[in-house]
């Protein structure tokens, strides 16, 4: 069995960033919630997510689920419709926004970390993000929405169910280090153990 090491954060966090860089790295595999958007079903407004209680059940992913569960057990898993391809590794890192409070594809992972953010520092990398596929008057009608939908970013829940928390101030090589490490030493440990 493969272990899988998911990472959750608010949007502007850094995960697609960092589980990149964790897979570059140490050539690990990679799977990425975004990839899975348009063949999944999430609310149609997540204010009304938020206030009718969060229901994570809402983040309907069985693809990706499916795809967690046939790498975990170490076989390729393919995907013509999205033009994807794994090749499964010891190690596979996959960004998770909503971490282990999203039962359907938290079964299938082993370790979770969340990117503790700033909200204002995540919502500069989400104007400077999507500056470069949106005009001038969209983007200042999205920080006109930002003082309603504020409380959608505190992840709170999300956070505390993590089995490691990083400060997302870090720069992108520091927190690769500080997960490897963290890896390395689950590893020794696990193996000592048995």
């Amino acid at each position: 069995m493969n272990t899988i090491i998911g990472i959750s954060g608010i949007s502007g966090a850094g995960k697609t960033t960092l589980v990149k860089a964790l897979s570059k790295k140490i050539n690990a595999a990679k799977l990425h919630w975004d990839d899975f958007d348009e063949i999944s079903i999430s609310p149609n407004n997540y204010l009304n997510w938020y206030e009718d209680g969060q229901d994570y059940k809402a983040f309907d992913y069985q693809a990706m689920a499916d795809a967690l569960k046939t790498l975990k057990s170490n076989q390729i898993y393919r995907n013509k419709g999205l033009n994807i391809m794994i090749i499964p590794t010891p190690t596979i890192f996959v960004d998770l926004p909503l971490g282990p409070k999203h039962l359907q594809t938290a079964k299938f992972i082993d370790y979770f970390i969340h990117i503790d953010i700033p909200l204002d520092l995540a919502l500069c990398r989400r104007i400077i993000r999507s500056s470069k596929d949106k005009t001038y008057e969209e983007l200042i009608n999205e920080l006109n929405k930002y003082p309603a939908i504020r409380k959608l970013f505190l992840m709170e829940d999300v956070k505390d169910c993590a089995d490691l928390i990083l400060d997302g101030k870090l720069s992108v090589d520091m927190l690769v280090s500080k997960i490897l490490l963290k890896i390395k030493l689950s590893q020794v440990s696990t193996t000592t153990n048995t």
